[in-house]
Formats: structure tokens, C-alpha cells, sequence
């Protein structure tokens, strides 16, 4: 979140359309891994049962971002400086993010054994349903058999078109859905 937010305030900075292609590069980078990062943390947590609905919230918020994020950028789009509103739009929104990145750092736990807000029992009974249903809670070896195993698994196949397709009407429609809209002359 931190280096998105970073990537995204560098936006200002460009000047030239091969410069754009660099800067889009490297925000797709730091943008990857926020769904993966999701679907680690969903899975810390909850139960397998538990699961698809809080996929089905972090993937419905989507919507709800995009209409307060449009209602935020047109407010930021009313500055009148010696900047673009665009660069405006791009330096508060990427340096809330990076704020809000340092924040998560050190507020989000990095699993239900180290989280500060529940009690020595609450933990416990948050690793027992993880070993119930016997999903490890962290482990931070990197197994080659494993990544193996992922890339010759048809199922990481068809989880990356599912991810891919979503994602693209996600970003059409996010990212250029006032242009569109205005394309039509209306």
C-alpha cells in the first residue's frame, strides 16, 4: 500500500507518454499483490464456510469505492493552483495511501498470535479454528515443490482468468468510466 501510494504521487512527475508507460508499469507491480494479499489475510482468519462471504464484501467494495472515490476526486479536481487538478488528484490521493500503508504496518497483526487486540483465550480460540480446519496460520519458508505444484495446478489457471476478468471491467469502468460516458456526446 505504502509503495502504491509512493508510485502513485510519482505520477505528477511525468511528462512524456513513454513515461506514462512506466509509471502504469510499475503502479500494475505494486497493485498485484493487493489481491493475494486479501485472500492471505481472509484466510488467516476464517473458516473455510466463513470465506466466500467476506471475498464476496472485499470484491463488492469495490463499488462503493469507486462512488466515493469519484465524489473525492471531483472535490480534489476543484483546486485551482499552479498545478493541473490532475496532479492534485494524483499527490493527495497516493499520499493518503502511503499514510494509511505506514498505519497498516504496524496496526494489521501479521497473524491471530500476535494480534494486540485479542486476548491470551481469544488467540487461542482463533488458532483452534484454524487447526480445526487445518490451515497453518504462517509460515515463512519458501517450499519450490509447492510454487511447483501452484504453476502445474489447472486451477491457478482458471484463478487467474476469474481474477483477470474481473478485474478488467473493474478497470474499465473505474478508471475510464467518465471518459467513456463523455465519449457519448451526452
Amino acid at each position: 500500500m505504502f509503495l502504491w501510494g509512493v508510485v502513485t504521487v510519482c505520477t505528477v512527475a511525468v511528462t512524456s507518454y513513454k513515461g506514462l508507460l512506466v509509471q502504469r508499469f510499475f503502479l500494475g507491480f505494486t497493485e498485484a499483490g493487493v489481491s493475494p494479499a486479501f485472500s492471505l489475510i481472509t484466510v488467516m482468519w476464517y473458516k473455510r464456510q466463513e470465506q466466500p462471504l467476506r471475498f464476496a464484501i472485499w470484491y463488492s467494495s469495490t463499488g462503493l469505492g469507486i462512488l466515493v472515490g469519484t465524489l473525492l476526486l471531483y472535490a480534489i479536481g476543484q483546486i485551482e493552483g499552479a498545478l493541473a487538478p490532475w496532479r492534485y488528484q494524483f499527490m493527495i490521493i497516493g499520499s493518503v495511501s502511503s499514510v494509511w500503508g505506514v498505519l497498516l504496518w504496524f496496526l494489521l497483526p501479521d497473524s491471530p498470535l500476535t494480534a494486540y487486540f485479542l486476548t491470551e483465550e481469544m488467540r487461542v480460540v482463533a488458532i483452534e479454528r484454524m487447526r480445526f480446519e487445518q490451515i497453518g496460520i504462517e509460515n515463512k519458508t519458501v517450499k519450490w515443490d509447492q510454487i511447483r505444484e501452484a504453476f502445474t495446478d489447472p486451477k491457478t489457471y482458471f484463478y487467474v482468468v476469474m481474477i483477470f476478468a474481473a478485474n478488467l471491467t473493474n478497470g474499465a469502468a473505474s478508471g475510464f468510466g467518465a471518459i467513456i460516458v463523455q465519449s457519448f456526446g451526452v
